[in-house]
């Protein structure tokens, strides 16, 4: 199953296959194995279409990330947790499994896996970053109450992003919308 995004062009089939892969239930070796090899295809061939986000980017560092278990547990831990956790509470859930990890293995792995497109790093007003393991186009609400972030689907964005490659011709790859607000649980107490 693909995950339904509005990524123009080939950028919806690097996001689609992202998604698709991680949908799959494959080890994390099988990932990285996969995504360096999709990788390595569009930097060895240039007559490829590539996605804009990896045209002539010479630091991605996808085809550098190498296997290891604490970054598997890091992973599969955010993959499973619905609930956005942040560094904090991934560090948490996994310290009775793994004496050696430490709170700066896991930021460090964290941030590691957002910038090779494994998970979505949420920056939260006020608050600690959230990592997200749906890799779908998708905007967050954001109880300031409680704390709770939430994914929604605003599928009228679409428009805004039209909007602005018309009137100012600046094309949009990536954007992050966050709602703050009061969640229903915490309005009903």
């Amino acid at each position: 199953m693909l995950c339904p995004i509005f990524v123009k062009n080939n950028q919806k089939f690097f996001h689609n296959f992202y998604c698709d892969i991680f949908q799959k239930h494959l080890t994390f070796e099988a990932r990285i194995a996969i995504i360096y090899t999709y990788n390595k295809t569009l930097f060895l061939n240039k007559s490829a279409k590539q996605p804009a986000a990896y045209r002539n980017n010479a630091k991605t560092k996808v085809n550098a990330m190498r296997y290891s278990i604490q970054r598997e547990m890091i992973l599969n831990t955010v993959l499973e947790d619905h609930t956005h956790p942040s560094a904090e509470s991934v560090y948490n859930h996994l310290k009775g499994e793994n004496n050696d990890l430490s709170l700066g293995t896991v930021y460090r792995n964290l941030n590691i896996l957002a910038e090779n497109h494994m998970l979505k790093k949420i920056s939260i007003p006020n608050g600690s970053d959230r990592f997200d393991g749906t890799l779908s186009e998708h905007q967050h609400l954001v109880c300031t109450k409680c704390g709770k972030v939430t994914d929604v689907y605003i599928s009228e964005l679409e428009k805004i992003h039209n909007n602005v490659l018309d009137r100012s011709g600046f094309d949009i790859n990536f954007a992050s919308l966050a709602f703050e607000g009061i969640c229903n649980e915490c309005r009903s107490k």
